[in-house]
């Protein structure tokens, strides 16, 4: 996923989107886009670490986005929408609204997707393999 496409998410989340043709970018949210990869990238290098993914940057809108496609389409978009809304619109209540549904939604995510691997588990018995046992 690029970051246009979390961007085209958190316009529409915001509902911020042209509301006959559904673009996302308009004259009063191009200021968001030029902003989108500065703010995205700091974002990326805390939801990197909290899903175990390495962080790789992002500076422009075509920048592909290496995270798993659940991060990045059911988490950023929250944070940058809180982020874009703290910043231009100014509006705390809605800016913490969307920060709590991304801390959420990476909680769930972050959690399915760092689930432990199996692991050999060490025989401490020995000689007791397959039901084979001494007689008296």
């Amino acid at each position: 996923m690029k970051v246009q496409d979390v961007f085209d998410k958190a316009i529409r989340l915001m509902d911020e989107q042209n509301e006959s043709t559904g673009v996302t970018v308009t004259a009063d949210t191009k200021e968001y886009l030029v902003r989108t990869p500065d703010i995205l990238d700091s974002i990326l290098a805390r939801v990197s670490l909290s899903v175990g993914s390495p962080y790789v940057r992002v500076a422009a809108a075509t920048d592909e986005i290496q995270l798993d496609d659940a991060v990045t389409s059911g988490v950023l978009p929250y944070y940058l929408a809180s982020a874009l809304i703290a910043i231009e619109a100014q509006d705390s209540v809605l800016a913490a609204y969307f920060s709590k549904a991304g801390d959420a939604a990476l909680a769930v995510i972050g959690a399915r997707l760092s689930k432990a691997e199996p692991e050999p588990v060490e025989d401490v018995y020995g000689g007791l393999e397959y039901g084979e046992f001494a007689r008296w």
